[in-house]
């Protein structure tokens, strides 16, 4: 799949990954060399999926260091270090969600999550943070509202949305041990109609 300009697009080169193994290696090679081709920016949910992929075979350094470039060539978060970057983030996120990735920002609040650096309580509030301001600049928050546009960005934020919903909820379990019955305001508001 390519552009008329000749260069391919993230969509053809996102289906190539997808058939490659799930192994951190084999996607640092593929994703090396299309960085010959592609900015990462170009390519952001690829390199998402790599941090993603790096987080979960335990291999947090690694997926720091994506986030890091990511943060880099999408706003001036690199003037602001460690924890504070997702508080800055976050606030791009609720100034213009269609300027800034909000995938990025929940990939690296799961990150934040397995670093530890911070207090895992500060951690999930800054997700249920995410997930109502996501929710309101995206045209989610109230339920009357008809939304408009781009069909396959609206499915995405859906899907997005309730990927947060869920690891919300995933880590409010985990911090209490065993699972208690909590009334939570942004899900109770999307009960009430």
């Amino acid at each position: 799949m390519y552009t008329r300009s000749g260069r391919p697009t993230s969509h053809g080169a996102a289906l190539r990954l997808l058939g490659c193994q799930r192994d951190p290696e084999v996607w640092q090679k593929v994703l090396q060399l299309r960085t010959l081709v592609l900015q990462p920016r170009e390519d952001i949910e690829s390199w998402i999926r790599y941090a993603d992929l790096c987080r979960k075979a335990g291999r947090l350094q690694a997926s720091q260091n994506i986030v890091r470039i990511l943060f880099k060539e999408d706003s001036e978060a690199d003037a602001v270090s460690g924890y504070t970057r997702a508080v800055y983030y976050l606030s791009l996120l609720t100034q213009n969600v269609q300027q800034h990735s909000p995938a990025l920002a929940y990939a690296h609040l799961k990150l934040l999550w397995e670093l530890e650096e911070e207090p895992r309580e500060k951690t999930l509030q800054h997700l249920t943070t995410f997930c109502i301001n996501f929710a309101r600049s995206v045209g989610f928050a109230d339920p009357d509202e008809i939304i408009q546009g781009n069909r396959d960005i609206i499915e995405k934020s859906r899907h997005l949305l309730a990927k947060a919903h869920m690891k919300q909820g995933n880590w409010r379990k985990e911090l209490a041990g065993q699972w208690t019955p909590v009334r939570s305001p942004s899900l109770s508001y999307y009960f009430s109609y």
